[in-house]
C-alpha cells in the first residue's frame, strides 16, 4: 500500500518523466506518485493530438473595430494579438491564447498571419509584447518590420 516504499509504483518510459515525488504534503507520504512533470507536456506529445492538430480549422483576422487580431479554431475565439495602430507603425500590446491550447502553436500562428497582414500594408511593427517580441527574434525573416532595427545603409 502507500506506506510501504515502491508498493504499487508503475513505471512509466523515461521519455514520460521520472517517479520523483513531492517532498511535503499528503502526496508525498503515498508512494506511488508517477511522474514531476506537467501533464500537458506528456499530452502535447501524444500521437492522438498531433493527429488532432492537423485536423484543426486554425483561422487569424484582423478586428480593426477591438484593435486587435483574432485566431479562431473551428470557428471560436482562442486568443489574440491586441495592438495600437499609426500612420507608420503597429505596436503590438498583448497577446492572449486560451491556455488549454498552449503549446499547439496557435499563438505562432496568430503573429505570423498578423505580421504577413502589416507587411502586405506597408508598415513597421513595435513589440512590446514579450511573446511577439521573442517570436519575432526567432524568425529572422520578419527582423525587417521590427520598428527599432536600423535601417540598411548598403549602396552599391
Amino acid at each position: 500500500m502507500c506506506g510501504e516504499p515502491g508498493a504499487d509504483r508503475k513505471q512509466l518510459p523515461d521519455a514520460v518523466g521520472s517517479d520523483r515525488r513531492p517532498r511535503s504534503g499528503a502526496a508525498a507520504q503515498c508512494h506511488n506518485w508517477q511522474w514531476s512533470i506537467p501533464l500537458r507536456h506528456v499530452v502535447n506529445r501524444s500521437p492522438r493530438l498531433r493527429r488532432e492538430r492537423k485536423s484543426m480549422s486554425v483561422e487569424v483576422s484582423d478586428n480593426p473595430d477591438r484593435q486587435r487580431f483574432e485566431v479562431r479554431l473551428d470557428g471560436e475565439i482562442v486568443g489574440f494579438a491586441a495592438y495600437q495602430k499609426t500612420d507608420e507603425l503597429v505596436v503590438f500590446t498583448h497577446t492572449e491564447v486560451d491556455s488549454n491550447l498552449e503549446g499547439r502553436g496557435i499563438g505562432g500562428q496568430l503573429v505570423r498571419a498578423a505580421l504577413d497582414h502589416i507587411r502586405e500594408q506597408g508598415l513597421a511593427v513595435l513589440p512590446i509584447c514579450p511573446f511577439v517580441q521573442a517570436w519575432m527574434a526567432r524568425h529572422p525573416d520578419y527582423a525587417d518590420l521590427d520598428y527599432r532595427s536600423p535601417a540598411s545603409k548598403v549602396t552599391d
